[in-house]
């Protein structure tokens, strides 16, 4: 039997924890290379209470990206709803994406209908996909960049097209932006 107040004081710890874990891959996770995972999410919330608002967050492996998930998503922003059955449901998706169980298209609906409320996932993918793939997400972000740089830049350009490498560092920079 669960004490008076556990859930509370649990509730905090793994909050605070999933806030610093957001914090460090925001402030220490930027410049990915081509091998680097990426998913972009937004707050499933309120546009007044900062849902929304999305970011593309990068870790150097999957395992790293998908154990982020699972430790974040559930709490950072909070949702509603018995946040011990959400994590507990998003932990066990993200092992069957881990080894092959489900795709990475079928985890994210999954997660999303598991994160209703709290977070949505447009995208997972690597960094060199983001760059190149002909899948509508990534051309939208390539898209949205073009439409950020020098007017004289994208003139030449198809909006759509494969990151090129003299873009590379400034597409880094811009995507930091996307969503926000």
């Amino acid at each position: 039997m669960r004490k008076r107040g556990e859930m509370t004081e649990n509730y905090h710890v793994f909050n605070t924890r999933a806030t610093s874990m957001r914090e460090y891959v925001y402030y220490n996770h930027t410049r990915p290379n081509a091998e680097w995972w990426g998913v972009f999410s937004y707050g499933d919330a309120p546009g007044a209470i900062g849902g929304g608002v999305g970011l593309i967050e990068w870790f150097p492996t999957r395992s790293a990206l998908l154990t982020y998930i699972a430790d974040v998503f559930p709490y950072n922003p909070p949702g509603l709803g018995d946040t011990r059955i959400v994590a507990s449901v998003v932990t066990a998706i993200t092992a069957n994406m881990q080894h092959g169980v489900i795709s990475n298209a079928d985890g994210i609906n999954r997660l999303n209908h598991a994160l209703k409320r709290y977070s949505q996932i447009t995208w997972i993918g690597t960094f060199a996909e983001l760059c190149n793939s002909d899948d509508a997400f990534c051309q939208d972000v390539r898209s949205w960049y073009r439409t950020q740089i020098d007017v004289d830049q994208k003139a030449d350009t198809d909006q759509h097209a494969p990151i090129q490498p003299a873009e590379f560092d400034e597409f880094c920079d811009i995507i930091q932006e996307y969503g926000l």
